[in-house]
């Protein structure tokens, strides 16, 4: 990773995300600004329905914002940047989806190379390293299960995994512990504070407290509005 700490690795700036509501249309996101530094990890808190997956979904680009802009290591990226989009999240954004997003057809291990082997890795290459992605969470002994063959809270692992592979600068996580038993949850945000130490970024959604004390800076939303710091 060869970001300075302190510089800005992701930044919303006055971002709105409107969606329809029968005749009218409904805030998720109301003129939200945050800006999260190489280095450091920040928790977002706030009760269901308050705009929290809305807003990693926006930084992920997986849905244009309706107003604002989102910039990613400096590079503001519209809407219209579709390719540039795609191209950050198989080398630069690291996501764990609250629906987790693994194809069924694939192997835990399959699911974890994927985007390296998108990214231009050789299969071998991305193997091995998805291999030790999953060994980081505790999964190196079922590498060769389908999510199906997974239970919840490993299938939530293997999103991890996939996540953290490889050097991605930020890491984008929609409650990462919400199928873990306590000792797996306090295991994977280790990890994620480990990446933010190391030079990453991190953003992470959640509902549990404990799990936010591992954060550098705890944010709430609120209706789709950050309402200020919460610790």
């Amino acid at each position: 990773m060869d970001q300075s700490k302190g510089t800005v690795a992701c930044e919303l700036r006055q971002v709105s995300m409107h969606y329809p509501d029968g005749d009218e249309t409904r805030a998720a996101l109301d003129a939200v600004s945050l800006r999260v530094a190489v280095g450091e990890f920040v928790a977002v808190m706030g009760p269901s329905g308050s705009g929290k997956s809305t807003l990693v979904h926006v930084l992920a680009g997986v849905e244009p914002a309706t107003a604002g802009e989102v910039a990613i290591r400096g590079e503001v990226l519209g809407p219209q940047d579709r390719r540039a989009w795609i191209r950050a999240r198989r080398k630069d954004i690291g996501v764990v989806y609250q629906r987790l997003n693994l194809l069924p057809t694939l192997s835990a291990l399959e699911n974890v190379a994927l985007p390296l082997e998108l990214d231009g890795f050789n299969r071998r290459a991305a193997a091995s390293m998805a291999a030790a992605a999953l060994a980081d969470v505790g999964l190196a002994s079922l590498a060769h299960r389908r999510p199906d063959h997974l239970s919840g809270g490993q299938q939530q692992r293997v999103a991890v995994a996939r996540a953290l592979v490889g050097e991605r600068s930020l890491l984008l996580a929609d409650e990462p512990s919400g199928a873990l038993d306590s000792a797996a949850a306090e295991d994977v945000v280790r990890l994620l504070a480990d990446r933010a130490r190391a030079g990453g970024a991190v953003l992470m959604v959640t509902h549990d407290s404990r799990m936010a004390s591992w954060a550098d800076r705890i944010v709430e939303l609120r209706d789709g509005r950050l309402t200020g710091v919460a610790a």
